[in-house]
């Protein structure tokens, strides 16, 4: 049985991804990539483990470690009224040693996302093969892939699958592996 919590997924395959923060979705469904952002992570599952297979598995996500650069819900609607950690909060000595704890044993870490990428020096000081790209939702996926005008002809569909196939092409580069 897998462990859940809005913030984290132990799953069991050695590889990790990071976000940034739980937020509303996160604490409804209590797991992490809740969503749209889930639906885009099953998704560059499929990619991932069509050109990687020994490394990505499955396609499932709660098959993989699934945690967040800091884990108390963030939300407009919650009683915070943030959305993002700041860095202070991040880098926080109990908080770095909360995610060391739950990356544990995971080879590869994918860190989604800004607030995910300022914990890439920690990693790669601590010996993880590391990968950072945009966060995985649409708004990371839409701000970070910008399509040619072609692509305005296709539907909206279309135009998410190619932004998370761009996505974990990026992702297959950092960790050395080929991708069309």
């Amino acid at each position: 049985m897998n462990d859940f919590a809005p913030h984290f997924c132990k799953g069991f395959i050695p590889v990790a991804f990071v976000l940034s923060a739980p937020g509303n979705e996160e604490v409804i469904a209590g797991r992490p990539a809740a969503g749209a952002t889930g639906e885009n992570l099953e998704s560059a599952l499929t990619y991932l483990n069509s050109y990687a297979p020994t490394l990505f598995s499955s396609t499932l996500r709660y098959d993989y470690r699934i945690t967040n650069a800091f884990s108390q819900p963030l939300a407009k609607n919650i009683a915070n009224g943030r959305t993002e950690a700041s860095r202070t909060e991040i880098f926080g000595e109990k908080n770095i040693e909360r995610f060391l704890n739950e990356i544990g044993n995971c080879n590869h870490i994918i860190l989604c996302g800004e607030k995910a990428g300022y914990l890439s020096s920690i990693l790669k000081r601590e010996m993880f093969t590391v990968s950072y790209t945009c966060h995985i939702g649409n708004k990371g996926l839409n701000g970070k892939f910008k399509l040619s005008a072609e692509w305005k002809k296709k539907t909206p569909v279309d135009r998410r699958q190619e932004r998370i196939r761009l996505w974990t092409s990026r992702v297959l580069q950092d960790f050395g592996q080929g991708c069309t």
